[in-house]
Formats: structure tokens, sequence, C-alpha cells
């Protein structure tokens, strides 16, 4: 948020687009793992509520959004700003053109974006 943030255009809430691509049932199920997970998300609930202004999860698999329903009651109001879609790309492009502009959509997603989209950052 403070990288693109000024004095003149203050920025209170972000976009994200988290893909899970490649995200193995065996890393949504390892202990340690969604414990670790479970504790930054109860920790940081608070900043994540009010910095957060929408998500869109996509290629999600079920295990994935069956942890994530089980925490929601726990975390509250949090989880309705986060969109869940599994690898249907057709959908979650929908939902993303709906929600976006198309030159904010990355370019690597097929659709929308220019040459020129930086993102602010990209993990994985």
């Amino acid at each position: 948020m403070l990288a693109k943030d000024t004095p003149t255009k203050e920025v209170r809430e972000v976009f994200g687009i988290l893909d899970w691509e490649g995200f193995q049932i065996a890393q949504s199920i390892h202990i340690p793992t969604v414990n670790f997970a479970l504790n930054l998300l109860q920790t940081y609930h608070d900043f994540l509520d009010l910095g957060l202004g929408h998500s869109v999860m996509i290629n999600t698999n079920q295990v994935t959004k069956g942890l994530f329903d089980t925490v929601q009651p726990a975390l509250g109001d949090y989880f309705q700003k986060i969109e869940f879609f599994k690898s249907d790309k057709a959908e979650w492009m929908a939902a993303l053109q709906k929600l976006l502009p198309s030159n904010a959509i990355p370019p690597w997603y097929g659709y929308g974006g220019s040459s020129d989209f930086k993102p602010i950052q990209v993990f994985g």
C-alpha cells in the first residue's frame, strides 16, 4: 500500500489476486504449516480486515477451500471479502473482469493488462 500511497491519492485498501496453481494438497494438510498460517491470520486479522478491499483466490483445490471454510467462523467478516475459484479459467476470469478494469488484470492471465503492467509485488 505504501508503494502507491501519495499525499494527494491515499491508498486505504488493496485488491489481491492469489493464484494457487501448483499448490499441492500435501501442503494443505501439513499440520505445522496449517498451524503457522492460522496463527498468522489470527495475529494480523485486524490489519487484514482494515487493509483488504477484496481478494480473489484462483486455481484453489477442494482441500484448500475446505480449510478456509473451517477457519472462517473464527475470523468473522474478513472472509466475506474473499472469493474462491477452482481451476475454471472462464469462471475466475469473468469475476476479475467484473471487479477490475482490463488494464489492471495481469497480462500473464491472457486477457487485458497492458504491456507496461507492473504489479507492486509478485510472490512465488
